[in-house]
């Protein structure tokens, strides 16, 4: 109910925004994205309503010929700050449930890489405890840097090239950390995942994921659940040639690279519908 509400604003306010005109639009960008990237622990349905309230009052002002300087004054970050401080914040269950699904979707693409691998699966459960909190960190730092860089005035950090540098060092570093772990990290506690129990274990996962992500309608998730299932698909053949000694035969070596060259193509054909309907749209 709430993911509705939230998506209810959020559509009703780009309807809106369209109407504003580009200075008034630029203004309420940049006051939209701060109050968003300001809210991580507050409820989006909330935040999402609020903002849909600014735009309409800005409209209104707007249809008076007032500027959104005007109305909102010249410290929009200041107006931001207060508003954001008295609303209520999110529960602990609607937290957990974020963070659930952020660190499902991160252990869920490291199993499929230690999937897609040849030999036996192996999980180190404190490689994977690291990479959460390598992923908080790195979370965090994102979601400071876009929300530094809205008021930062004339700083460094406003300019898009500095942002993406910084958001490239934020994924380096994070992928940099992953991978050093991996290999750095002591493995006590190993779980092993025989064939063909690994194959049962990844179907499982991907049926999972897949209901849950098309259950809820989280489209922003499709295509890494297209990419889910395609390294799926690539680590499943690869068990089945090492299971059965064929791993060095034309055919499976052919086949892994058939299905990713299958899906990449099956991927920009997808995409281009999708820019294709919004575009009709």
């Amino acid at each position: 109910m709430k993911e509705n509400r939230a998506k209810y604003y959020r559509e009703k306010m780009n309807r809106l925004e369209e109407q504003l005109l580009s200075e008034n639009r630029q203004y309420f960008d940049e006051l939209r994205s701060y109050m968003l990237f300001s809210s991580l622990l507050y409820d989006e349905g909330d935040i999402n309503e609020q903002i849909y309230v600014l735009a309409n009052d800005l409209l209104a002002a707007q249809a008076d010929g007032i500027t959104a300087v005007e109305f909102f004054g010249n410290e929009p970050k200041q107006m931001a700050d207060e508003l954001i401080s008295n609303m209520p914040k999110s529960t602990w269950k609607e937290r957990g449930q974020l963070v659930l699904l952020v660190f499902g979707i991160l252990w869920g693409i490291k199993l499929i890489s230690n999937f897609g691998r040849t030999g036996t699966v192996m999980i180190n459960p404190l490689s994977y405890l690291f990479d959460v909190v390598l992923a908080g960190v790195a979370v965090t730092m994102v979601f400071l840097i876009a929300q530094k860089s809205v008021y930062a005035g004339n700083t460094w950090i406003s300019k898009n090239s500095s942002q993406i540098i910084l958001m490239i060092t934020v994924f380096v570093i994070f992928i940099t950390g992953s991978v050093s772990g991996s290999f750095l990290i002591p493995d006590l506690w190993r779980i092993v995942i025989p064939y063909p129990f690994d194959l049962a274990a990844i179907l499982l996962l991907c049926i999972f994921t897949g209901a849950w992500i098309l259950f809820r309608k989280m489209t922003e998730f499709y295509p890494l659940l297209f990419v889910l299932f395609t390294y799926a698909l690539i680590g499943g053949i690869q068990r089945y040639a090492v299971a059965h000694q064929q791993e060095s035969t034309p055919l499976f070596v052919a086949l892994p690279i058939v299905v990713v060259l299958a899906a990449f193509v099956l991927y920009l054909i997808w995409d281009r519908r999708i820019i294709k309907n919004k575009s009709n749209f």
